[in-house]
């Protein structure tokens, strides 16, 4: 019975080419928009979840208020003694505590002429276990020797090609050296540590920086990061209720004043919050990429809903021509219920052919989306679970789109339509008329939406910035022996008759990076807290 069905199905499509390519054509361009959307969100969703310990893993961040405004302040830049203080006062609540420096910028070069520029971060040596690094060379104790240091495998092909990079000698910034001990799996973007190419013990930083030697009873000045592994059943609220009074316990009386006066606080601010929840009000995390997360959302659902409503209308429309042969069908005996599995069959075989169609576009689009985006989603062709997500998909759709033609083309009259020329009646095209106000209504919408957010990323790109854009060029100089050679630099950079004028600085014009402290007068934030502003 259904293969008898599907044969009418497709010899209707074939009879009506132009009702067919509309009909797929706009499922397959909503499909597709709405599984972009979809595999977005995923990908959005998913962000930091690489980590096994996800849902335990947090940052330590201070906070306060500023008696002048009432505004919250507050960042992840901790005082140095943050970290030893949590592992000897606060065991009970943590089971690893790791110190850090910031992700950053460094020059890696393998003793000769070779050099690049990768994203490294300097972490204590528990930190691979907590972070849970895909080690494919070395072992989570790989960091435990001052000198050491583990590579993404992307960085060790780079460097060292096909040879293994194990016992390899690098050095990083041209003035610390490191033995690579092991190779990590190169960790997908869509997390915090996406960009990572190398991890370098704590102490090594520690030891090259001798400005570090005299901070470590220093609660006056934030400057590093301090990563922590919550107990399980432990909760961060539970954390948040003990080290919130942290910083008074534990600096000198001599702070305690200004403490005292800018209500400040420490938290931990769960890694699970990190990239959807980046926004803060009132000292709390309120929202960010959540709020594009459902917006998107809401757009795709409205893409497919266009896409459906389309479908719907068109078969609709053609009711007249199918009305004989559903007069005809029921005349010979066949029951209603087989009339609305023969439409509903139809509609499903439109829709798979459109699903089909979409996932080709899915694939020729890919790159480019990614483009967009500035995403790396590839399509989860071999995974189990996107068929069965994408079977439902098809079933929802299907039945989305083909539920009213179904039992509106079934409900036709034999002795009616076959009788006279079909007439719906003063309201029988009421249904249709309303689904063509809600088409256009929600495109209408979509439209203007589109038009506001073009004009506003047009006025973010053109407004006045305090300087002229026209012909300046920002180079980061990671390199520390580069920067002692600055003048020669801008020299030769002037000598080649194409530029006009070269400066320094220690930031980037769009960033402030550091502040520097001691300048007093009335109603100022005290010195302690002057580089804590995020």
């Amino acid at each position: 019975m259904l293969k008898s069905y599907f044969k009418i199905g497709w010899r209707n499509l074939l009879g009506n080419k132009a009702y067919s390519v509309i009909n797929i054509g706009g499922l397959a361009i909503g499909m597709t928009v709405a599984m972009f959307i979809r595999l977005w969100i995923s990908d959005e969703l998913s962000f930091n979840k690489y980590h096994a310990n996800y849902e335990r893993i947090a940052i330590v961040r201070h906070g306060g208020i500023d008696p002048q405004s009432g505004e919250y302040f507050g960042g992840p830049a901790m005082q140095f003694p943050v970290g030893a203080t949590l592992k000897s006062n606060y065991s009970h609540l943590f089971e690893t505590v790791v110190q850090a420096w910031w992700l950053g910028d460094y020059v890696i070069s393998d003793g000769g002429d070779k050099r690049f520029s990768k994203k490294g971060i300097f972490l204590e040596g528990t930190a691979l276990e907590m972070f849970s690094f895909k080690m494919t060379k070395g072992t989570y104790n790989s960091l435990d020797r001052q000198n050491s240091v583990v590579i993404s495998e992307s960085m060790a092909r780079t460097m060292f090609g096909e040879e293994d990079p194990i016992n390899k000698a690098i050095r990083i910034d041209n003035h610390m050296e490191a033995e690579v001990t092991g190779v990590f799996e190169d960790i997908p973007q869509n997390n915090m540590l996406g960009e990572l190419q190398f991890v370098a013990p704590w102490s090594l930083f520690y030891a090259n920086n001798m400005w570090l030697h005299n901070r470590e009873t220093d609660w006056d000045n934030h400057m590093t990061n301090v990563y922590v592994l919550i107990k399980e059943n432990t909760t961060a609220d539970d954390v948040n209720d003990v080290i919130h009074d942290l910083v008074r316990k534990n600096a000198s009386a001599d702070f305690h004043t200004e403490i005292d006066k800018y209500k400040t606080y420490t938290e931990i601010y769960p890694m699970r919050l990190w990239h959807l929840f980046s926004e803060f009000e009132n000292g709390k995390p309120a929202g960010g990429r959540i709020t594009f997360v459902l917006l998107f959302g809401i757009v795709g659902a409205f893409v497919l809903l266009l896409a459906c409503i389309n479908f719907i209308n068109l078969s609709t429309a053609r009711s007249e021509k199918r009305a004989r042969e559903v007069g005809v069908r029921k005349a010979i005996g066949s029951a209603k219920q087989q009339l609305v599995v023969q439409f509903l069959s139809e509609s499903f075989m439109v829709v798979i052919i459109a699903f089909a169609l979409s996932l080709i576009l899915l694939v020729l689009f890919q790159q480019p989306f990614n483009e967009l985006a500035d995403k790396k989603i590839s399509l989860p062709f071999a995974s189990p679970m996107f068929w069965a997500i994408a079977a439902g998909f098809v079933l929802f759709t299907g039945l989305l789109a083909g539920i009213y033609p179904a039992f509106y083309l079934s409900s036709f009259q034999p002795a009616r339509v076959l009788k006279v020329t079909l007439r719906l009646g003063r309201f029988g095209s009421l249904p249709r008329k309303i689904l063509v106000v809600v088409q256009f209504t929600v495109s209408v919408v979509l439209v203007i939406g589109t038009l506001v957010v073009y004009r506003q990323v047009q006025f973010a790109r053109d407004r006045p910035v305090g300087y002229s854009r026209d012909g300046l060029i920002f180079m980061p100089i990671p390199d520390p022996a580069m920067r002692l050679k600055i003048n020669t630099l801008r020299n030769e950079l002037i000598g080649t008759g194409v530029v006009a004028s070269v400066a320094t600085s220690s930031t980037p014009l769009t960033a402030t990076w550091n502040t520097t402290s001691g300048y007093l007068w009335e109603g100022r934030i005290p010195n302690w807290m002057e580089n804590s502003r995020t």
